[in-house]
């Protein structure tokens, strides 16, 4: 997963967030997790080898989508819808009442696709001790967080 998710952050290369390519990717040990704990989905290619994953987390007593990616060489084929669709029904299946996210408000892949999906503006004052704790780490981690927005899907 670590090299999807390298591939797919050289898409911010040209925008003015180009320092996500040198962020660090999600560690092993926190992908081995959440496939454990079945909030974890890859997508593959017809040989089997993977081509996108999700991963989720509960934050705040709701799902959510913690990473969506998918290798460039595989995008605009739907490959990320499924994806969180597939979030989506888990969350269904285990009777959260909503997905969240945080993404970037401007870019077009970012909380523009969301909202396309579903996916509205959180406001800050609806957020929860551990929203507000993922927003603390965001900003400590070197992210403007006057450009992302938390975002929710309603179930």
């Amino acid at each position: 997963m670590p090299p999807i998710e390298q591939r797919a952050s050289e898409l911010f290369r040209d925008t003015e967030f180009a320092e996500e390519v040198s962020q660090e990717c999600l560690s092993i040990e926190f992908l081995i997790q959440q496939f454990d704990a079945g909030r974890l989905w890859v997508a593959v290619d017809g040989g089997d080898v993977p081509v996108g994953f999700a991963a989720a987390l509960v934050i705040d007593g709701n799902a959510h989508l913690h990473e969506v990616s998918v290798d460039p060489i595989h995008g605009r084929r739907g490959i990320g819808r499924k994806l969180i669709e597939a979030v989506y029904d888990w969350a269904v299946s285990h009777a959260f009442e909503g997905i969240t996210l945080s993404t970037f408000r401007d870019i077009p892949w970012n909380a523009p696709l969301y909202q396309k999906l579903g996916f509205i503006e959180l406001p800050e004052t609806e957020h929860g001790p551990e929203m507000k704790l993922l927003r603390n780490e965001e900003r400590e981690s070197g992210l403007d967080i006057s450009q992302r927005i938390i975002m929710i899907r309603v179930i």
